[in-house]
């Protein structure tokens, strides 16, 4: 499958991506049809990450689980960017169920364990796991039989389909709530400008939409790039191009939360005793009526706490709070959704160190607090020895990297100009 898109000559500063086979690339070709950027196709997950830790480009599209093995942190990898493989579905063989070899890039990382969570849910194991390369080379080691099991995006998957293949299923909608999981991130190397980024991003968006705007170019695309004949080609057209709108492009910069919401819920699944002892604290702190979340997040304290409502920025947040039980509202704590004394107490855990303006966020809580009632806040201690730990490492971390921490007397001082008294801390 071509990779490279029929380009213009690279012009000077026109950045280069590694990427992977597939018609998710239909933006990018577009792109380095026009120039803005040239492609470089990697056949692994492994090599992708050894050629960008190399220099050999400025930006990587990748599974996002590939950006935290350790090469990659080594690398300096950061998203800036969502996107979508399009549907993920996991194809079988004539023996299966009888033999289950499955075909994988990493065994450790990007979608292997998407196929891992779906057999242990079905009561079944592989029999072994053949580390293959990405999609393109999964769907051969499928189609000449040296695998049963391989899982598949566009257009392999309908290649596999005509081909008379099984599927089984698709793994890529989330554990929670509806939507579908960003299954593609755009990533850069340390010491790329904000500026380019700032750049392709809007140059893919403005493909995108091109794309959105007239798909008998994206069949044409299809049929150039992939050698695709058109009734394929608008098969994949016709599959992949939603999945490519609904995933946008959201910045990781503006909402890892959206990005990474796999990664800050096994954080509660790791540390089991670390969370207890917060929801604990913090229920001493909780009186009577009805209480608002401010940053609600996943919901992983107001569901338990029985705190029935929150908000936050976060759509993917929002879904697994709605799960939970949590009726979670769009909004920011600056300007909350909710008239005036409105609630009897306003929780904020782990929030305040997110929000763009302090004071304002402060005076939003009082404002919607009745006469009496309580704001409990939640939060890393900026002089505590795990808010120097956390300061230490905020540049590798893609949730503490925007981040703003204070010290007690910081927020104390704070919470007295939005006119709260302080009765704990």
């Amino acid at each position: 499958m071509a990779g490279a898109g029929e380009a213009l000559a690279r012009r000077p500063g026109t950045p280069r991506a590694l990427v992977f086979p597939g018609a998710h690339n239909l933006p990018l070709w577009r792109m380095a049809a026009g120039g803005e950027v040239e492609l470089l196709p990697v056949a692994s997950r492994d090599e992708q990450i050894a050629r960008a830790a190399a220099g050999e480009a400025e930006i990587v599209h990748t599974a996002p689980a590939n950006l935290e093995a350790e090469d990659a942190r080594r690398a300096g990898l950061r998203a800036f960017m969502g996107g979508s493989v399009g549907p993920l579905e996991l194809f079988a063989g004539p023996s299966w169920p009888g033999r289950r070899r499955l075909a994988v890039d990493n065994p450790s990382t990007g979608f292997a364990p998407l196929v891992y969570g779906w057999l242990a849910q079905a009561g079944l194991r592989e029999e072994s796991r053949l580390a293959v390369g990405g999609t393109e080379r999964r769907w051969r080691a499928l189609r000449e039989g040296e695998a049963d099991l391989a899982l598949l995006h566009p257009p392999f998957s309908q290649w596999a389909e005509e081909a008379g293949f099984r599927r089984l299923a698709r793994l890529d909608g989330p554990p929670a709530g509806g939507g579908l999981r960003p299954t593609l991130v755009g990533a850069s190397r340390p010491g790329v400008p904000d500026e380019l980024l700032a750049a392709y991003v809007r140059a893919y968006r403005r493909a995108l939409a091109g794309l959105l705007a007239e798909p008998e170019e994206a069949v044409r695309l299809l049929g150039r790039e992939a050698g695709l004949e058109p009734r394929l080609a608008g098969r994949v057209a016709a599959a992949l191009l939603p999945a490519l709108a609904e995933a946008g492009t959201a910045l990781a910069a503006e909402s890892p939360f959206d990005l990474l919401d796999d990664r800050y819920e096994a954080w509660f699944e790791r540390h089991p005793l670390a969370y207890a002892a917060e929801l604990e604290a913090v229920r001493q702190l909780l009186g009577p009526g009805r209480w608002l979340e401010v940053g609600v997040g996943s919901g992983r304290f107001a569901a338990p706490l029985g705190v029935r409502d929150g908000v936050d920025p976060s759509p993917a947040m929002r879904r697994r709070a709605l799960a939970r039980g949590v009726r979670a509202a769009e909004g920011v704590a600056e300007e909350l959704p909710y008239g005036e004394a409105s609630w009897d107490g306003v929780l904020m855990v782990t929030t305040v160190c997110f929000v763009a303006d302090l004071d304002r966020s402060l005076g939003e809580a009082r404002r919607v607090l009745r006469a009496g009632g309580a704001l409990v806040v939640g939060f890393v201690d900026r002089l505590s020895p795990l808010g120097r730990l956390y300061e230490a490492r905020r540049a590798d971390d893609p949730f503490y990297r925007g981040a703003r921490f204070y010290s007690v007397e910081e927020l104390r001082a704070a919470l007295g100009r939005a006119g709260f008294e302080v009765t704990a801390a």
